[in-house]
Formats: structure tokens, C-alpha cells, sequence
């Protein structure tokens, strides 16, 4: 009989971890390739992730990601068994001046985006890292309307943002892509921009964010430093 408390690990858990620290491994991701939900991220960070090699996945991270996958695994079920019509994960990418864009869509239904995100508690406005992710989406799938459904983890409520297509924004976007791959081409670091999200990233040790400013927070909005 194994007792509470026992410290051996269950199949559940040892397949649960294993399926997380596969997916936290990134694989190379070429130097003109850029993903969606990339499109928040200030631009060393999405220099880091093509440069700073072998930086391990901080392991409380690594937990909160897995409860935040379980529940798109769960959601995007449903959503496929009620609503046949709906299209979930769907992978989609564009050329543009010699740059790949990639995303995959969580629902598309009715010429519409749909991004969930699951969250300790939801925002009074979608962040506006999300509302960089799905304006992409719109871009490459040619919607012009998405909804962001955040999921309060603690709660169980649900609440919706309608976002609307912004061509400037896109292409703000699209222009810090190639801002991007020029520095990656010359092996320079690009400037970066802070964010509440700064406290998520696995490269804070090294970036001069921190070093230069000493941002360690929990969490909290932090002034932007324009890039």
C-alpha cells in the first residue's frame, strides 16, 4: 500500500514532467524564422533564444507552464467535441522580406481568432504582449477580429477581450522581426524593452536590464524602455 505523502513519484507525475521538460527543451530555431507569440517579446529576448545557448527552464516556471498547458489541452478538447466547425491548433506562416512568420491559432471560427490564456488572476485589459500574439495571428490568417479568453486559474471565471486589427501595430511587429535578424546577421545585441513579463524571462541573469537597473520584482508593471 503506498502511503500519503510517499516520495515515490506516480506514472502521472513522471509523465507530466518528462512531457514539460521536453517541451521547455527548445529546439534551434533559425536566425529568419520568428514565431507569433514572439511578437510581445522585447527584442533581446527573441535574440537570447536564438543565441544563449543551453539555459535551463527555471523549474517553478516550469510548473506554472504545465498547469497552464493542461488547461489548453482540456479546453481546445471541448471546443473541438462541441463546436465541429471550429479549427484548433492551426498551424499557419508568411514570407516577408526574406523573414519566415509562423503561429499556431488556438480556435479559428467564424473568420475569427481565438487566444486563450490562463492566468493567477485576469486583467482589467488584455497585456498588451497577447495583443501583439493575436494581432499576428489576424495577420496571417487574414482575420480582421480575435477574441483573448483569459482563464483565472483560482477562480474558474472566464472573461473575453475583443481585439480588433491594427495595421500599425502589425506592422511595428513585423519591422522588430527584421530589427531582429539584422543584429542576428551582424552579431549584435538589440536594445530591449522592459515589461511586467521581464519576471517569466530564463535569460533575466545575464540581461543588462537587470544588470544595468537592478529590476528583480514580482511581477508588477515596470516602466518600458523604448527599443
Amino acid at each position: 500500500m503506498t502511503l500519503v505523502g510517499d516520495e515515490q513519484m506516480s506514472v502521472i507525475e513522471d509523465i507530466l514532467i518528462d512531457y514539460m521538460r521536453k517541451m521547455a527543451q527548445e529546439g534551434p530555431i533559425a536566425d529568419n524564422v520568428f514565431n507569433a507569440s514572439e511578437a510581445g517579446f522585447c527584442p533581446l529576448r527573441i535574440y537570447y533564444t536564438r543565441r544563449a545557448k543551453d539555459v535551463p527552464e527555471p523549474e517553478e516556471f516550469l510548473y506554472l507552464k504545465m498547469r497552464g498547458t493542461l488547461m489548453h489541452l482540456g479546453v481546445l478538447y471541448i471546443v473541438k467535441q462541441e463546436n465541429p466547425l471550429a479549427e484548433t491548433e492551426v498551424p499557419f506562416e508568411r514570407e516577408i522580406e526574406g523573414i519566415t512568420i509562423k503561429g499556431r491559432v488556438d480556435v479559428l471560427v467564424n473568420h475569427t481568432v481565438e487566444e486563450l490564456k490562463t492566468v493567477s488572476k485576469i486583467p482589467p485589459k488584455p497585456y498588451e504582449e497577447h495583443i501583439a500574439q493575436v494581432q499576428i495571428y489576424m495577420w496571417l490568417t487574414g482575420c480582421h477580429d480575435a477574441n483573448i479568453v483569459y482563464y483565472d486559474v483560482n477562480t474558474g471565471k472566464m472573461k473575453s477581450y475583443h481585439i480588433e486589427k491594427d495595421d500599425l501595430m502589425i506592422n511595428d511587429i513585423i519591422n522588430k522581426f527584421l530589427y531582429v535578424y539584422e543584429c542576428l546577421m551582424k552579431d549584435l545585441e538589440p536594445s530591449y524593452k522592459v515589461s511586467s513579463f521581464c519576471s517569466l524571462c530564463k535569460y533575466k541573469p545575464f540581461c543588462p536590464a537587470f544588470k544595468n537597473t537592478k529590476l528583480f520584482f514580482k511581477g508588477q508593471s515596470i516602466t518600458e524602455i523604448p527599443y
